[in-house]
């Protein structure tokens, strides 16, 4: 274990006044991988498929607080960008939005192309409609089985959750196709299906997180 991790300790001290016998001690300890074992083990590379909704109800405020006038649809885009961040060369990446229809903006296209794909993310202004979940979640499972199984497929999966599908019969029929992915759900602003963005992560192996804070 001394060979795989790396111990980093921060530790800020302020000089004790001669009046006072205590005084408060910030201390941060993290752990990271060390060279060593980065070399050794090099990152998997992944198949990503960002589903992003594009509905006509993502343009509603993403928050009521004062001040804050973007949509959910903005924030959707902004939380896209932000994960073109963590792409390397070694990924390939996929974008498809979702309304009433399905559309697939881009395929298959390395990691590392950052702006080509914020350009295809912005996209997403371009279209409205209804939500149409089992529409969206059949591209995904095609999309799965299209990609190759040498790379770890993961789904990221952005809504407002207001669509007009029984979650219980989206949930039955990705898990009847066992595509072999995870899928990560994310929900954006209030309204938010939780339970079936909750079991649609878990029962393909992913996390739920609800997006409903403004800052």
């Amino acid at each position: 274990m001394s060979e795989e991790l790396v111990i980093l300790h921060n530790e800020s001290i302020v000089n004790i006044p001669e009046d006072q016998h205590t005084v408060q001690v910030s201390s941060l300890v993290s752990l990271q991988a060390s060279d060593a074992f980065t070399r050794s083990h090099p990152t998997t590379p992944c198949s990503f498929l960002l589903l992003l909704d594009s509905s006509t109800s993502m343009d509603s405020f993403f928050s009521q607080d004062q001040g804050d006038d973007r949509s959910k649809r903005d924030v959707t885009i902004e939380a896209a960008e932000a994960l073109t961040r963590f792409f390397g060369p070694q990924d390939r990446i996929s974008i498809a939005f979702f309304g009433c229809r399905t559309v697939s903006v881009l395929q298959d296209t390395s990691g590392d192309q950052t702006r080509l794909l914020c350009d295809a993310i912005r996209q997403l202004q371009n279209y409205g409609g209804a939500t149409n979940y089992e529409a969206a979640l059949q591209l995904a499972c095609n999309w799965a089985r299209e990609t190759s199984d040498q790379q770890s497929r993961q789904i990221i999966f952005l809504t407002d959750g207001q669509g007009m599908n029984p979650a219980s019969v989206i949930v039955a029929e990705v898990r009847s196709r066992d595509a072999g992915v995870r899928v990560y759900a994310f929900g954006v602003g209030t309204g938010v299906n939780r339970p079936f963005l909750e079991r649609l992560a878990r029962d393909n192996r992913g996390i739920a997180t609800l997006v409903q804070d403004a800052g």
